[in-house]
């Protein structure tokens, strides 16, 4: 890998981080946030044995990230900022290995902690039993809400950290581009030297499917208030994704990749990657198939729009959901 150019390599265990350091000396080095760095004498360990950048676990708060920037200056310090929160330190758990054999650190976690699960406690009434409530669906004691930090961003940055990390492996190309769209506003905001929080950003990310809010561990300890105990189905949004602009083909006519089913009846938004989502209608789609001009069109399908709002490559169109609809953040098409 250091031969063809890799930037890093982000290593968990000590010796793979050996064999790295044996075999590719010139390559970078980050410490994942698996290997659970909570204080700033284990990032120090690290940065000394030549680590380049230490991925701090989760469970750390505004007042210990800062500690650790002030105690280990010259190591790079990174941050988990958005994303699904593990009831496991960091994301070390083994249940989705253990009960359907994938792999919760590669981005293909069944979310076993989002289960109903009912427990038996017997011979620790000495130790002080402790009720398990529940209703009749059950009860979802591991079930944590998603991490959030827009609102207060500008506290992470100024902790003096590096980079932040965005939870995006498997995600929608929908769920990946609003998220850091809106934290990229944010930061902009934020070193234009006149930061004021716009609650638009929320309001965008509240957009995509996700479950219920939390500030995470950043504000201090948590509490019930940041898990769901009440179900398992939790994933809300406002918001579908129905195709991504591929190319302008004509004047006032553009190339798009049907995501999800849509109607021409149906009030559609394009989203770029600069800017406010803008609304727009067509009278039908051009199937580029069939060259049959349809009033609806299926997913995987190649069709033509017409609008004299102007598109780009990068750009999505989505529309608004039925209140209470909800769809997966997981990016399963295959084109």
């Amino acid at each position: 890998m250091d031969e063809f150019g890799v930037d890093a390599v982000i290593v968990a265990d000590l010796g793979v981080f050996q064999t790295v350091r044996e075999h590719a000396p010139n390559l970078k080095i980050h410490v994942s946030t698996q290997a659970n760095n909570t204080n700033w004498m284990s990032v120090k360990t690290w940065k000394d044995m030549g680590a380049k950048r230490v991925i701090l676990a989760r469970e750390m708060s505004l007042k210990e990230i800062k500690t650790i920037r002030e105690k280990v200056p010259d190591v790079e310090i990174e941050v988990f900022i958005h994303g699904a929160m593990c009831m496991a330190y960091s994301g070390r758990c083994l249940l989705s290995n253990y009960f359907t054999n994938r792999d919760a650190n590669r981005g293909i976690c069944a979310q076993d902690c989002r289960w109903n699960y009912k427990v038996i406690a017997e011979g620790h009434e000495e130790t002080g039993a402790h009720d398990i409530v529940e209703n009749e669906e059950g009860t979802y004691m591991f079930n944590a809400k998603d991490l959030c930090s827009i609102e207060f961003i500008d506290k992470v940055i100024e902790t003096g950290v590096d980079s932040l990390k965005i939870e995006g492996r498997m995600k929608s190309i929908y769920y990946n581009s609003t998220v850091v769209k809106q934290y990229k506003r944010a930061l902009d905001n934020y070193y234009s030297g006149n930061y004021k929080y716009d609650p638009d950003w929320l309001k965008e990310l509240k957009t995509i499917s996700h479950r219920q809010y939390s500030n995470g561990f950043y504000l201090g300890p948590t509490s019930e208030k940041d898990q769901n105990y009440e179900t398992g189905l939790s994933y809300s949004q406002t918001y579908r994704l129905v195709a991504n602009v591929l190319e302008k083909v004509d004047t006032n006519k553009y190339k798009i990749q049907i995501r999800n089913k849509v109607y021409a009846t149906e009030t559609l938004e394009l989203v770029r990657p600069i800017g406010d989502a803008v609304k727009f209608k067509v009278e039908n789609f051009l199937n580029t198939k069939n060259n049959e001009f349809q009033e609806y069109v299926n997913p995987n399908t190649i069709a033509i729009i017409e609008t004299d709002v102007e598109m780009g490559p990068m750009d999505l169109i989505r529309i608004k959901l039925p209140e209470g609809q909800s769809d997966s953040d997981m990016d399963t098409e295959d084109f």
